[in-house]
Formats: structure tokens, sequence, C-alpha cells
């Protein structure tokens, strides 16, 4: 028997417990929507870095290649004029894409986008847009080649978004795809080919180039200097190359290997079945990096304290290194 005090008592306590599980579920949203927020903040703060990064390097290559041209100029030089020009011209058409794909996407953010559908001859479009292309790729030693039937039958789609598509998809693959001074001998001693590998990458956004090219290689650290960006060396010590342009060099320890193989070979341990097959990584010590010296003042350490977890991992194996 609940008397009707006890019931009203009863009564109070559920609409307090109702109460607090309203507002434990309204905390859980509020909760879930403030990750969300942060979530949309971050992604926010990315993009703007990386339109960022989109923005200016077209910016330093023009403001780069307008200076040299106007030090030419003083010198009585114009040699270099047309392809300065040229890599200007690049650059400028770099920056108005990522303009232009900015504009897009803030369309599509703010719209509400519907297709709009016409009927588009594929065959001219891949053509005209893979034209547009021609000049980049060639800049950067590539070939982009055109397998595209005269005898296409027309499609229903929208010529805009599709336009869109084709040329962002030819912009990346020209960026990412990498360029190669060749691979017999002569290409490791054209040291004027690397410059012009090299300014073409640099113009297409990269910001450091490590190259392994012999003195082919000189050509990326004139490049590198002329443009205000970085490269790596390799072998040795290669800074005095360019002081301020190559900010570290990957080291063949070849004193380690020496060594330990005259070691072994002292100890009666050279051959241990393998006929005396050795092999000198990381773990190893055969490969290392410069990261003292006037190095440092080009290395942030952050940059470094990342690089030396991974060296410290690859040695107490818990990083593998691909074989093959």
């Amino acid at each position: 028997m609940f008397t009707h005090r006890r019931l009203a008592l009863i009564k109070q306590l559920a609409a307090q417990v109702a109460i607090s599980l309203t507002n434990a579920r309204l905390y859980e949203r509020l909760d879930v929507a403030r990750i969300a927020a942060q979530s949309a903040d971050r992604a926010k703060t990315r993009f703007l870095m990386n339109m960022s990064h989109e923005l200016r390097t077209p910016l330093n290559a023009i403001l780069g290649y307008t200076e040299l041209i106007a030090e030419n100029l003083a010198e009585g030089r114009s040699d270099t004029l047309d392809a300065d020009l040229r890599s200007i011209h690049s650059a400028g058409v770099r920056l108005l894409r990522s303009v232009s794909s900015i504009l897009e996407l803030t369309r599509l953010e703010t719209e509400t986008h519907s297709a709009r559908l016409t009927t588009v001859d594929p065959g001219p479009l891949v053509r005209t847009i893979a034209a547009q292309f021609a000049g980049i790729c060639a800049g950067r030693n590539n070939t982009l080649e055109v397998d595209c039937p005269p005898d296409l039958s027309p499609i229903t789609t929208d010529a805009h978004m599709l336009r869109y598509n084709l040329t962002s998809l030819l912009d990346n693959a020209c960026r990412f795809t990498a360029a190669y001074a060749g691979s017999t001998p002569s290409a490791f001693k054209d040291p004027e080919k690397g410059a012009a590998l090299a300014t073409a990458q640099y113009a297409s956004g990269v910001d450091v180039i490590f190259h392994a090219s012999g003195s082919t290689g000189h050509g990326v650290f004139v490049a590198a200097h002329r443009l205000g960006r970085f490269a790596i060396g390799v072998d040795a010590d290669q800074y005095d190359e360019m002081p301020g342009a190559v900010i570290t060099s990957m080291l063949k320890r070849v004193d380690v290997a020496i060594f330990n193989v005259a070691r072994d070979a002292a100890s009666n341990r050279f051959d241990r079945g393998d006929g005396g097959m050795r092999s000198f990584g990381v773990a190893e010590g055969g490969i290392d990096y410069v990261r003292t010296g006037p190095h440092a003042a080009l290395l942030a350490p952050a940059h470094v304290a990342q690089v030396e977890a991974l060296r410290v991992g690859i040695v107490e194996g818990r990083v593998a290194v691909p074989r093959e």
C-alpha cells in the first residue's frame, strides 16, 4: 500500500529521473556536435594550409623568374629569356587552375547543385584538354598520349563538371608524376638537364628534391638555389656544393662496410655460407644522413625528431623496410 504522500514522492523522483535522462541525452548530442565542429574546424585548417601552399608556390615561381630575368637583363644577357617566360606562363596557368578549383569547390558547397545535362562529343573534349597539358608534361620529361577512338558516340552528361574533373585529373597526374634524367651512364653527367627537370618540378609545387644522379644532381642544386627551394644530396655531404640550398645529404658509409668486412676476414668469419655477401642498410650503420654542422639551421627540430624515430625503429626492428 502506498499512501498519497509516498505516491507523490515517487512521481517527483520519476520526474527528476526523466529530467536527468533528458539532460544526459542532450549533453551527449552536444558532445557529438562539439566533436563534429572540431573535426570540421581541423578540416578547414588543413584546407586553408593546402590552398595557401597551392597559391604560394606558383606565385613564388613567378616572382623568382621575374627577378632572374631582371638580373640577366641588367647583365646584358637574354639567352634564357624565352625559357624563363615560358616558366612564368606555366606558373600562371597553374595559379589560375588553383583559383578556379577553389571557386568551383566553393560553388558546390554553397549552392544546391543539379546536373545540367547536355550532349557532349567526348573525343574533341579529351583532345582539347590533353593539348593544354602537353607543354607541362614535356617540361617534366613525361609523355602524354591520348588513346581516344575517333568514332566515339556522343554522351549525355554535365559538360562543365566533365571538363572540370578531366582537368583536375590531368593536373594531378602532371604534378605528381616523377620525371627522370634517364638510366644510361650519360644521364648521370648532365647538370643542365638536372636543372631543367628540377625547375619544372619546383614550378609544379615541389619544395624539396632528393637526387641520386651523380653530377646531374648539381643542376638540381643550381635550380634550388635560384628559386629559393631545397635539395638533398647523396653519397656524401654535398652542402658545400650549394650552401643554403642543400638541407642534408644521404650518406653511404663505405668506411663502416670496409671495417666490418676487414674485421670478419681477419677473424675467419668472412664467408658464413653466403659467399661473403653483406648488406649494409640503416640497421647495419651503412646508410645515414647529415644532421649536424651548417645543416642544423635548415632542418626543423620536429622533422629531425620524426626521422630519428624512424631510424631508431628500423635499427630496433620495429619498422620494416621493404626489400623490393
